[in-house]
């Protein structure tokens, strides 16, 4: 069956809306029509904040002996360095919306690649200047 093609939509109170396809894939309300005051990640920088995150493996306190173990964060931990992504229930309960790491991982991986590549320049440019001196020593 497409997954495209009947898929549960859940909708906010807010307006927001998603999908849950046969296969269990959750798809969020992403169109550019359903957005306003649009701010593109360029302002800040991310792989820092990435970096003080905590990935974890764990046991959740009423799985059994010999449950694999889950890997994700703890919410208070995230709380300190993405408040805007942990949510608190009436039953004092904290929760992740883990979908909200994507644009930033994305962002981080961007910063990281033009790390990479303003390096691979410096690194060629060295090598220049390296040969260049290895030449004059050899005339000596």
């Amino acid at each position: 069956m497409n997954i495209r093609r009947n898929p549960l939509i859940v909708k906010s109170n807010r307006g927001n809306f998603g999908a849950i396809a046969n296969n269990g894939s959750y798809f969020q309300t992403s169109d550019i029509n359903y957005k306003k005051s649009i701010h593109y990640l360029d302002d800040e920088n991310y792989t820092s904040k990435i970096l003080q995150l905590k990935p974890a493996r764990y046991l959740m306190k009423g799985d059994k002996e010999g449950h694999p173990l889950q890997f994700g964060f703890i919410a208070q931990q995230v709380e300190e360095v993405f408040p805007e992504f942990v949510i608190t229930t009436k039953d004092n309960v904290k929760m992740v919306s883990y979908s909200s790491f994507i644009p930033i991982f994305t962002k981080g991986i961007q910063e990281q690649q033009q790390e990479i590549e303003i390096l691979q320049k410096e690194n060629t440019d060295l090598k220049v200047r390296m040969e260049i001196l290895e030449k004059m020593v050899s005339q000596k």
